[in-house]
């Protein structure tokens, strides 16, 4: 009996989905699960916290992650040991500096009676959660850059299995709050990674140490700039909601962002794969091969995304009240607004997927800066007119403009090569 032999590439990516839809179901189930026992300003209060959250692992992704997927093979196989070693230990000492400091910072703000309590315990539970994500990220990362990303999906059903176990304990034995998910969060992603990092330590001297950050340094840091930037493009609307308006305001637009978060997240899941691919293959000289596979994947997503909304609307209303509730009724009116945001959001992902495997770090981050200052002036003076629908259509518009230069660029670059 013979089968048909499906290509390493594909199966890589049809891992990388998988595991998209691992972290799908968990944020998709987490979220449903706190707008039913929250109420929806502790709501918004959680989705004002998580992008936090994401913009440090997005620092963590400049510093260590992206440098590691683009150098990761071109080492030879005892230097890639001592290369993530190096990483781990330099993250570890990082984290500790940084528990310290805001140690010290909560109280001096709890004596001089600047913050409430509430706020504090935001902050050190954020922290918390964002100490466990942080370990899981590095090795999720690293998993994609061996391409092993069945690795990955084990490593986040582990996760998942946690969360849902200690969540439900907390429900069932204890109280859900905001501070306690954060902390439970955290302690779930450290558990389901922390183990297998430790195992990675190899060594903790000095020099080799300093060795591989100063090698990261010259990737890192203009991708530094190129992911706060991005970061504050992607989620300004969010901080600028909360300025503007109110929590609860961000919590409607969170739950109606909540349906399309299952494809934001594979365009995520694909760089992950894209990036090592590219990057091999334009060593053996098939650039052109990758920027063929970037605009078919474009395509294919963009054609997933209407079809997702097509169905997304024809879903009786009746259902998604009772998947939400009646604080959330006006929350559908926005699906459309993050459907066209997921398809832009694609053409930029796959883009910049090729100006980072050509390592033009720099230029991106020159895009990155113009891209944002626009977003952030034009979405506050939108929201300031029209409120939330001014916050989304700011959104689409500088997701639009991102995509066409970034895409102007990269065609232009394959052309050269």
């Amino acid at each position: 009996m013979s089968f048909i032999k499906i290509p390493k590439h594909i199966n890589r990516i049809g891992f990388a989905f998988l595991d998209q839809i691992v972290i799908s179901l968990q944020n998709f189930l987490l979220s449903l699960f706190l707008i039913k026992t929250v109420t929806i300003e502790e709501f918004g209060h959680y989705n004002f916290i998580i992008p936090i959250t994401l913009l440090i692992t997005s620092v963590q992704n400049a510093i260590f992650n992206m440098p590691l997927m683009v150098s990761y093979w071109s080492k030879d196989e005892n230097e890639r040991e001592s290369y993530v070693s190096s990483l781990i230990v330099i993250q570890i000492y990082i984290i500790i500096g940084i528990a310290i400091l805001i140690s010290i910072i909560v109280c001096l703000l709890y004596i001089l009676g600047l913050v409430k309590i509430f706020f504090i315990e935001l902050i050190l539970t954020g922290f918390v959660a964002t100490v466990g994500l942080l370990s899981r990220e590095f090795l999720r990362n690293l998993y994609f850059s061996k391409e092993l990303p069945q690795k990955t999906v084990g490593n986040d059903l582990v996760f998942l299995l946690l969360q849902m176990i200690f969540v439900l304990s907390a429900y069932l034995f204890l109280t859900v709050s905001i501070q306690i998910i954060l902390i439970l969060i955290g302690i779930s992603a450290f558990l389901s990674s922390g183990p297998e990092l430790y195992n990675l330590i190899i060594h903790n001297k000095y020099i080799v140490l300093k060795k591989h950050l100063i090698e990261n340094w010259q990737y890192s840091k203009w991708i530094l700039i190129g992911v706060i930037v991005t970061h504050i493009q992607t989620y300004g609307y969010i901080y600028i909601l909360g300025i503007l308006l109110n929590p609860a305001t961000i919590g409607l637009v969170a739950a109606a962002r909540l349906f399309m978060v299952p494809l934001q997240l594979l365009s995520v899941g694909y760089a992950k794969i894209a990036i090592p691919r590219g990057t091999r293959l334009m060593q053996e000289n098939l650039l052109k091969k990758f920027f063929r596979e970037e605009i078919t994947i474009s395509i294919f997503f963009s054609a997933l995304v209407f079809f997702y909304i097509v169905v997304l609307f024809n879903i009786p209303a009746s259902i998604i009240d009772q998947l939400l509730s009646n604080e959330y009724n006006t929350a559908k009116n926005f699906l459309i607004y993050f459907g066209i945001a997921a398809i832009f959001g694609m053409f930029i992902r796959t883009g910049t997927n090729g100006l980072q495997v050509m390592k033009k770090f720099k230029l991106l981050s020159k895009i990155n800066i113009l891209t944002m200052v626009i977003s952030l002036a034009l979405t506050f003076l939108l929201t300031h007119f029209w409120g939330v629908e001014g916050a989304l259509n700011s959104m689409n518009i500088i997701s639009a403009i991102s995509a066409i230069i970034v895409w102007k660029i990269f065609i232009s670059s394959v052309r050269k090569k």
